[in-house]
């Protein structure tokens, strides 16, 4: 009887083993499904709010080739012509000043007005000069009445004529000082001679300037560009009319155009100057730095859908991205597969059609509307 219930253990613990056998080769198959079903909620509304004030915002997916993208950090300038300094070209003292840092002005707009010695002493010398340039015409004049009569010789004549030309350039030559000094006898009228904004005012009332001191800086802000630093290993791939983006500090993006690339490698960096263009946004702030995205003309066929990198979520581990409908309130998940990730691309193998539109900025919001929707 021992040896009967030994055995009638043995079998149970066997098959109690086999059990647990067969449920560790059950455990090794796919995990389940995640309990939130995408495909029975795949739309989500948002309120038109968040479209009005752009939290929420929609792009194109494009068809690209992952090496198609160049990164670069730029800075924005002022265009040749778009910037003005404004110094002093006399020893002089500030009497007034009718402009502040920030203040737009107009082209020919009196800035500040200086009081210098200088001017003073060249006015005196224009006021001399005119004096002897009347007495010199005089003289000329009855020479040339007495050549007429032989009652003087030619070299008085000639002498008479010389006089007054060196006259009439000293004069020429003071008139032009005070018109570049901006000069009213001792008054220098400093005016701007560009429109625009003035981003340094560098005038104490009542302080002595130096000849050569910058009084203003104005920059204006129509004539803005950008400028970056392209790798000399990708100089070639960039050309004039290459499409670019730039990005902002905030998120804010702004579609741009190459106007030129340099022909010369910076020797210190090893890098190659770009000029970029903005197509239909104004730059905001001269000497302000920015990413940008350069996408050279594709070399071979494109190969993968493209979308910004903020475009791409993840739900229930499932890489998607939100698809326009024909409500403009209304998204659609669509779930992608992922094949490369730039810093601010996402290359996908499988994803929505291009020229689609999709959500590319406020997709954590949307996320956020799907989740609670599909909680109710």
């Amino acid at each position: 009887m021992r040896i009967a219930a030994s055995a009638q253990l043995l079998i149970s613990a066997a098959l109690l083993v086999g059990v647990a056998c067969q449920s560790r080769e059950q455990g090794a198959s796919p995990s389940p499904e995640p309990t939130t079903d995408l495909a029975s909620a795949r739309r989500v509304r948002v309120d038109p709010k968040l479209l009005r004030d752009g939290r929420v915002s929609v792009g194109s997916v494009e068809l690209r080739d992952p090496s198609d993208e160049l990164r670069a950090t730029g800075a924005v300038e002022p265009d040749v012509g778009g910037a003005a300094d404004v110094g002093a070209l006399v020893l002089s003292v500030a009497r007034a000043v009718h402009v502040r840092e920030g203040d737009r002005v107009r082209l020919g707009q009196l800035l500040a007005e200086l009081t210098a010695p200088d001017a003073a002493r060249v006015a005196g010398e224009l006021s001399k000069a005119r004096s002897r340039r009347v007495r010199a015409e005089q003289a000329l004049a009855r020479e040339r009445r007495l050549i007429l009569g032989q009652a003087t010789s030619r070299r008085e004549l000639e002498d008479a004529e010389a006089d007054l030309s060196g006259i009439v350039a000293e004069e020429r030559a003071a008139r032009r000082m005070l018109a570049a000094f901006g000069a009213n006898g001792a008054r220098i009228s400093v005016r701007a001679p560009i429109a625009g904004v003035v981003t340094h005012s560098g005038v104490i009332l009542g302080a002595q300037v130096e000849a050569g001191d910058k009084l203003f800086r104005i920059v204006d802000p129509e004539q803005l560009m950008v400028r970056a630093e392209v790798l000399e290993r990708d100089a070639h791939r960039v050309h004039p009319g290459d499409a670019a983006t730039l990005q902002f500090p905030g998120g804010k993006t702004c579609d741009a155009e190459v106007a030129a690339r340099g022909m010369e490698v910076e020797p210190e960096r090893r890098t190659v100057s770009v000029r970029l263009l903005p197509n239909a946004c104004a730059l905001p702030i001269a000497g302000q730095t920015l990413d940008v995205r350069l996408l050279p003309k594709p070399t071979g066929k494109p190969t993968h859908v493209a979308v910004p990198r903020d475009a791409l979520v993840e739900l229930d581990g499932v890489p998607v991205v939100f698809t326009a409908t024909s409500s403009p309130e209304e998204f659609e998940l669509f779930p992608v597969v992922v094949a490369r990730l730039s810093e601010h691309t996402a290359f996908l193998s499988k994803g929505p059609a291009p020229g689609s539109a999709v959500a590319v900025h406020g997709t954590i919001l949307l996320k956020g509307e799907w989740m609670r929707g599909s909680l109710e």
